[in-house]
């Protein structure tokens, strides 16, 4: 996830090495990224919205598909 934390934990702190992080990270996912915080935000507002009134049972991956392979 593209996060303050992710950085930390990676020991990443300009913006070169963060940028070395997300194109490590990025390189296992097929979609070729790592995950933004507001990818995340939208699907549970979703959830939480009557739009989702209809969705039982689901697992929602949100892994760029990593989980997939």
């Amino acid at each position: 996830m593209d996060t303050p934390a992710t950085y930390v934990a990676a020991g990443a702190h300009d913006d070169e090495s963060r940028q070395q992080v997300r194109d490590q990270m990025g390189s296992s996912i097929p979609l070729a990224r790592i995950g933004r915080p507001e990818e995340v935000t939208a699907t549970a507002v979703f959830l939480a919205s009557d739009q989702s009134s209809f969705t039982t049972g689901a697992e929602l991956f949100l892994d760029g598909g990593l989980g997939q392979m």
